[in-house]
C-alpha cells in the first residue's frame, strides 16, 4: 500500500496526525513495534516526518530497474 498527502494538503499536520493515530490504535491492539519503507530520495520529505514520529533508518537499499 502507498500512502501519501495531496499536495495542496501538506505542511497541515495531517501526516503526523495520521501516523499518531495509527500508532495509537495498534498499541491498543497489543502491538509494540512499527516500521515501514519510505523512499529516502522522496522530494516531499516523508523521511523527515518519520523520523519526527520516532522512526529510525536501519536500513537502506537500492533497487535498479530495465525499463522496456
Amino acid at each position: 500500500m502507498v500512502v501519501g498527502t495531496i499536495p495542496g494538503y501538506r505542511n497541515r499536520g495531517l501526516a503526523s496526525a495520521a501516523i499518531g493515530s495509527a500508532l495509537r490504535a495498534a498499541a491498543e491492539h497489543g502491538y509494540d513495534q512499527a516500521s515501514l519503507v519510505v523512499d529516502s530520495a522522496n522530494p516531499t520529505g516523508a523521511a523527515g516526518i518519520f523520523a519526527r514520529a520516532g522512526f529510525t533508518a536501519k536500513m537502506r537499499y537500492v533497487r535498479w530497474a530495465l525499463e522496456a
